[in-house]
């Protein structure tokens, strides 16, 4: 009877935390991913590869690095060949792969606000964001515009007659809603 019981108690703790679990194992995930994602985008530029040479983290991935994206007062991001849900659970994505950094045009770079984007809640006017492409030549932008959108009212759109990243997640930051319509932007235009 006391096992029975035992079992009954660690079954009850497991389900009454697995909140805690999943967000954990997912933060765990996210982790993982930046380490196998960065040996691939290490492996690109040792061998001097371009983009088109798709380097995948892992074998079964359906995405690739494309760039590392640096954040002020942060670890830096390999930011993925694609913003799927499947991919962004490993890491930020870019929304369209038509427009670069660096590129005239807007870079729109999601990620979950629950790991690679949390932090980007902190990010304030005229700080720089740095991006490094494959051949290892940095791109500086200055943030010019923080704010949160309505997604089902307003989307970011891609044509700029300037080079610009814009970095996309759901809001608001503590929520637990999964894919609340509101999302926060921060906007940044290149400046070197």
């Amino acid at each position: 009877m006391r096992s029975l019981l035992t079992a009954i108690l660690c079954v009850g703790i497991v389900v009454s935390a697995s909140p805690v679990v999943e967000q954990g194992y997912y933060q765990l995930k996210s982790i993982a991913a930046q380490h196998l994602l960065n040996n691939a985008w290490l492996k690109m530029q040792q061998n001097g590869l371009s983009l088109s040479q798709k380097v995948k983290p892992w074998p079964w991935a359906d995405s690739w690095p494309l760039f590392k994206l640096h954040l002020p007062n942060t670890k830096s991001l390999i930011v993925m060949s694609s913003s799927s849900g499947e991919s962004l659970a490993f890491g930020p994505g870019l929304h369209s792969s038509q427009v670069l950094p660096g590129d005239i045009g807007n870079s729109l770079i999601a990620a979950h606000r629950d790991t690679h984007f949390a932090d980007i809640q902190s990010l304030q006017m005229g700080e720089l964001i740095r991006v490094e492409n494959s051949s290892g030549v940095f791109l500086t932008f200055e943030i010019d515009d923080i704010r949160v959108v309505d997604s089902r009212l307003e989307v970011p759109v891609l044509e700029s007659d300037i080079s610009r990243v814009t970095l996309i997640s759901c809001y608001p930051f503590d929520s637990s809603v999964k894919d609340p319509p509101l999302r926060f932007l921060v906007s940044a235009k290149r400046v070197v």
